[in-house]
């Protein structure tokens, strides 16, 4: 079985905080990989957009899930 590992280091920036994340471990560049880099990349810009008191909405929206 893979497993990949996800990872987000806060260090202090000035009056700021830098995030620093990482999801890796992957075997290989497989469907998931490629449409999970694209989803993280939203999250990011969303994470920088809350953190600035700004509102993109939600990414995935409850009727939308498939739990």
């Amino acid at each position: 079985m893979s497993r990949s590992l996800i990872a987000f280091r806060l260090e202090r920036r000035g009056a700021g905080t830098l995030v620093r994340f990482t999801h890796g471990g992957w075997e290989a560049a497989t469907d998931y990989f490629i449409s999970g880099n694209t989803t993280w990349g939203e999250l990011m810009f969303r994470l920088k957009a809350a953190a600035e008191g700004k509102s993109r909405g939600p990414l995935f929206l409850a009727a939308d899930l498939a739990y």
